[in-house]
């Protein structure tokens, strides 16, 4: 019987060395076979960043009303090293009524899916992970039923940009942005209301502008209500050239507020230092 060659030999025990090896990596703690347990109230520091942080907690469907929403739903899920998805499995809750129907949850655990968690990591070491996440279903992005054309800007000196706030448990605050980049503060606090001014650039105020336009601003509802408790009232205005649109939301993200809307509303913030 002829001899093994030596090269094959060699080569058949690294195999079976890096065999061992993966095996070993495998069932490790924050292994593929073994992903790391994560308590439900640590979630939310993983979840994505690259959508605004009042929808960090929400999945966005079509078909779904705003006075229909499916709230407190349960998800397991293991997610890789870099924060992929890697099962998602929807678990109904005991109240037979708060079940999302079958086309609902499997079309709520595809979103899932497209998702990247922030990692999670062991001593500085990213790890496959497992826990129950939390979220509401609720609806998509509401769409105009009929466009109305962004009036036109023929003196940015005109304009005028508004946002103000107040709530059963937040006190009123207020900013208003005129065309020439001065700006006006008006922030409540226990002992009393405080008023500050600044500026801004012009290249922000066509900015801010801009981002009223991508919003199409003058299509949109003039009032999106929804959430489960009662929450900030919000209320975002432009003036163009005599032409008023007013936009009023709380907890607008579950009635269909668009993303767009949320973007000015912390761009307007920011501009003002509201948001600090």
């Amino acid at each position: 019987m002829a001899k093994t060659p030596r090269w094959a030999v060699a080569a058949q025990v690294a195999v079976g060395v890096a065999i061992v090896a993966l095996g070993a990596w495998a069932l490790q703690p924050g292994g593929y076979v073994r992903p790391v347990g994560v308590p439900r109230e640590q979630v939310s520091e993983h979840l994505p960043k690259d959508r605004p942080e009042r929808l960090r907690g929400l999945i966005r469907l079509p078909g779904i009303e705003s006075d229909h929403i499916y709230y407190d739903q349960n998800f397991e899920i293991t997610v890789d090293p870099s924060g992929h998805p890697k099962t998602v499995r929807y678990r109904a809750p005991v109240a037979s009524e708060a079940v999302a129907p079958p086309a609902i949850a499997e079309a709520a655990v595809a979103g899932i899916r497209t998702w990247r968690f922030i990692p999670f990591q062991v001593k500085g070491r990213p790890v496959h992970a497992w826990f129950v996440g939390q979220f509401d279903i609720v609806p998509e992005p509401d769409r105009p039923t009929s466009h109305v054309p962004f009036p036109p800007v023929t003196d940015v000196n005109n304009v005028v940009m508004t946002y103000d706030e107040a709530g059963p448990r937040a006190l009123p605050r207020a900013v208003t942005v005129h065309g020439n980049g001065h700006i006006e503060i008006a922030n409540t606090s226990v002992l009393s209301q405080q008023h500050f001014q600044t500026t801004i650039s012009q290249e922000q105020v066509l900015s801010l502008i801009d981002g009223f336009r991508r919003a199409d601003f003058f299509s949109l509802k003039d009032d999106y209500d929804g959430g489960p408790t009662e929450g900030i009232r919000k209320r975002l205005s432009i003036t163009i050239d005599g032409q008023t649109k007013t936009v009023e939301e709380a907890n607008g993200e579950y009635a269909g507020l668009a993303n767009a809307v949320m973007e000015v509303e912390s761009a307007l913030q920011r501009a003002s230092g509201l948001d600090r």
